[in-house]
């Protein structure tokens, strides 16, 4: 996990609110009410908007305004998917490193 993203949802857990411990260079999301579909649809957007600047890190699976242990909700959606999805539907295809954390 990079160094970032850690510290971001160690102060998450700590009790900052979620979307306090944002940075231009990182971005959490929970799953959408629509499901998978627009789950991918929230992860393609922001993958996009990280891509078409500095790059970064979008973290699945947190609440945005909550803080404490309460925020981290997490998420069963497979990596691969989330993979696949965000390059065949970006153009051009973005390739991105999707990986699944316990914290």
């Amino acid at each position: 996990m990079d160094a970032a993203v850690k510290t971001a949802l160690d102060a998450v857990y700590s009790g900052v609110v979620a979307k306090d411990a944002e940075t231009e260079l990182l971005d959490f999301k929970e799953e959408h009410r629509d499901g998978v579909k627009g789950t991918l649809r929230v992860l393609l957007d922001a993958a996009l908007c990280l891509a078409n600047a500095k790059g970064g890190h979008v973290v699945l699976g947190v609440r945005d305004k909550a803080g404490g242990p309460t925020a981290l909700i997490g998420t069963d959606l497979d990596p691969e998917t989330v993979r696949q999805s965000i390059n065949t539907n970006s153009h051009p295809r973005l390739l991105v490193e999707v990986e699944a954390v316990d914290y």
